[in-house]
Protein backbone atom coordinates (compact mmCIF):
# COMPACT_ATOMS: atom_id res chain seq x y z
CA UNK A 1 0.00 0.00 0.00
CA UNK A 2 0.94 3.74 -0.98
CA UNK A 3 1.69 6.17 1.58
CA UNK A 4 -1.21 8.95 1.40
CA UNK A 5 -0.55 11.51 -1.10
CA UNK A 6 2.49 8.98 -3.20
CA UNK A 7 -0.37 7.01 -4.83
CA UNK A 8 0.62 5.73 -8.85
CA UNK A 9 -0.68 8.67 -11.23
CA UNK A 10 -1.45 6.18 -14.23
CA UNK A 11 -4.11 7.92 -15.95
CA UNK A 12 -4.95 9.29 -19.22
CA UNK A 13 -7.62 11.73 -20.13
CA UNK A 14 -9.41 12.63 -23.38
CA UNK A 15 -11.30 15.65 -24.49
CA UNK A 16 -13.20 15.42 -27.80
CA UNK A 17 -15.99 17.47 -29.22
CA UNK A 18 -19.22 16.10 -29.75
CA UNK A 19 -19.28 15.82 -33.18
CA UNK A 20 -15.93 14.89 -33.91
CA UNK A 21 -16.80 10.94 -34.18
CA UNK A 22 -13.61 9.28 -34.89
CA UNK A 23 -12.00 10.50 -31.84
CA UNK A 24 -15.24 9.43 -29.58
CA UNK A 25 -14.83 5.67 -31.67
CA UNK A 26 -10.96 5.48 -30.95
CA UNK A 27 -11.13 6.65 -27.45
CA UNK A 28 -14.39 4.11 -26.96
CA UNK A 29 -11.83 1.48 -28.08
CA UNK A 30 -8.99 2.41 -25.64
CA UNK A 31 -10.71 3.89 -22.60
CA UNK A 32 -13.81 4.25 -20.85
CA UNK A 33 -16.55 7.17 -20.71
CA UNK A 34 -16.48 8.56 -17.16
CA UNK A 35 -20.17 9.75 -17.40
CA UNK A 36 -19.54 13.17 -16.71
CA UNK A 37 -20.86 15.68 -18.35
CA UNK A 38 -19.22 19.52 -18.88
CA UNK A 39 -20.79 22.27 -19.16
CA UNK A 40 -19.11 26.33 -19.38
CA UNK A 41 -20.66 29.73 -19.56
CA UNK A 42 -18.22 32.42 -20.79
CA UNK A 43 -18.37 35.77 -19.47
Amino acid sequence: MSAPGKRARNRVYWLAHETNHTAMQLYDKVGEKSGFVVYRKMF
